[in-house]
């Protein structure tokens, strides 16, 4: 009965490990999905904000990385060149 309730502990300890380092890699996947010009900053973000801030940084890098720049009104826009 002893070893098989070890096995049991051993089990949800690798199961917690593993959602950790999924959550932790969530925000930056997002992040290079949606084009976000900083991917790395979104990932040290998200793991150092699931690790040292019980994930209330997580949530920030999780934001930031659904936050993509809109297009500046003054750059020039490639698909209005005229053909000469």
């Amino acid at each position: 009965m002893m070893i098989f309730a070890f096995l049991v502990l051993v089990l949800l300890a690798v199961l917690l490990v593993y959602a950790l380092v999924a959550l932790a890699k969530w925000p930056k996947s997002v992040a290079l999905q949606r084009g976000h010009p900083y991917p790395d900053a979104v990932n040290v973000l998200s793991w150092g904000g699931l690790i040292l801030t019980a994930g209330l940084a997580w949530l920030g890098a999780l934001t930031w990385a659904h936050a993509t720049p809109a297009p500046s009104p003054t750059a020039p826009d490639a698909s209005n060149k005229e053909t000469a």
